[in-house]
């Protein structure tokens, strides 16, 4: 692998052209990925549909991570970064929401929790289909969630920490945020019990994930309801983290000897980053290369050429920690998509008169 015959800027069309610079061979499956693995150390890359873009070339080589007969390294990775919050805070218990953990520990950006609020905006912005975001959304949220829980789970094995699902509300007219009460919890499921029976679901995974076309319908149902029946704005699901202080800054320090002896160079939230980011677009490859075989109602976007390149440009936007906000651009087409109603609503009502 000839590493000086690159440069930071360089784009190549595909693989293959790669190939021809770096003066080796063209190869496929495993031992392609082999490569790509092996070149990672070398630079900061970016595949984006067939071609691939050399972001930054490396001063000082990455030590090769060995994972044979030892734990995922991104498994720890995320239990260190979640060890380091924890062993910081003053508290003995906190209670955190999934997304502040992934923010925190650099997994999302600051666009991914905005976004899914906001998926029609961000389809116009994009020229993406919304359904292609929501099959985004979908396989990112398991993955996120099960990376946290993983390192949540693992920590507890370790007696360094105990934790539980919670449920969060916002409260109409106050700025708080607490633990829902019993009596709360109940009028939140019955709101949703009474969205599903209006959208026709019986479970509310398939309007959460199979359904998703109608994700905002039952979210903007359910919010109105718990507004007129509990004064609560909404809600959200959290994690209450019981933390030993006396044995999590040791667990801490474990870790550090055990990932940082692998990733000399670079921060572990940058190498954590960069590897979601990474395997978000070589999953998308992957669903791209299997859709055909599917029964999946996705298949029919997942087939599409242009697939792999649309979950690429969403991974940039809100997973990449290099991206600029795009708060702004979007709250620019909701002004100008609500502006657009009033005026059909006007005009529906002059109308009426005539």
């Amino acid at each position: 692998m000839k590493i000086d015959n690159i440069s930071e800027g360089q784009i190549f069309k595909n693989y293959k052209e790669l190939c021809r610079e770096l003066e080796m061979p063209v190869k496929s499956s495993n031992s392609k990925k082999a490569q790509f693995s092996e070149l990672s150390r070398y630079c900061k890359f970016v595949k984006v549909g067939h071609s691939i873009h050399i972001h930054e070339v490396y001063d000082q080589i990455v030590d090769k991570v060995e994972t044979r007969g030892r734990k995922n390294i991104y498994g720890d990775m995320v239990q260190l970064l979640i060890a380091d919050i924890l062993a910081k805070s003053e508290d003995h218990v906190v209670t955190l929401s999934r997304n502040s953990l992934l923010r925190t520990v650099n997994m999302i950006n600051k666009n991914y929790g905005f976004c899914i609020q906001h998926v029609k905006q961000l389809s116009k912005l994009t020229e993406i289909e919304e359904a292609v975001i929501y099959d985004f959304y979908n396989n990112s949220n398991n993955s996120l969630k099960q990376a946290i829980e993983s390192a949540l789970k693992n920590l507890e094995k370790r007696c360094v920490i105990w934790y539980e699902r919670v449920m969060k509300v916002s409260l109409l007219h106050y700025s708080d945020h607490r633990l829902a009460t019993d009596k709360e919890k109940t009028i939140i499921m019955e709101a949703k019990k009474e969205m599903l029976k209006k959208l026709g679901y019986t479970e509310e995974d398939e309007v959460l994930i199979r359904k998703s076309k109608n994700y905002g319908k039952f979210k903007k149902g359910v919010e109105e309801i718990i507004k007129e029946k509990a004064d609560i704005s909404y809600y959200y699901n959290a994690y209450k983290i019981g933390i030993s202080q006396k044995y999590i800054k040791e667990e801490r320090d474990k870790l550090i000897k055990l990932v940082m002896d692998d990733y000399k160079r670079i921060t572990i939230q940058d190498r954590l980053n960069d590897t979601v980011v990474e395997n978000f677009k070589s999953n998308a490859e992957n669903r791209h290369d299997n859709a055909a075989n599917s029964i999946s109602k996705m298949a029919i976007y997942r087939v599409d050429c242009g697939y792999p390149n649309k979950i690429n440009q969403l991974v940039d936007i809100l997973i990449d920690d290099d991206q600029s906000d795009i708060y702004k651009d979007i709250m620019e087409i909701h002004k100008e998509e609500q502006e657009f109603e009033q005026l059909i609503s006007c005009l529906e009502n002059d109308q009426l008169f005539v």
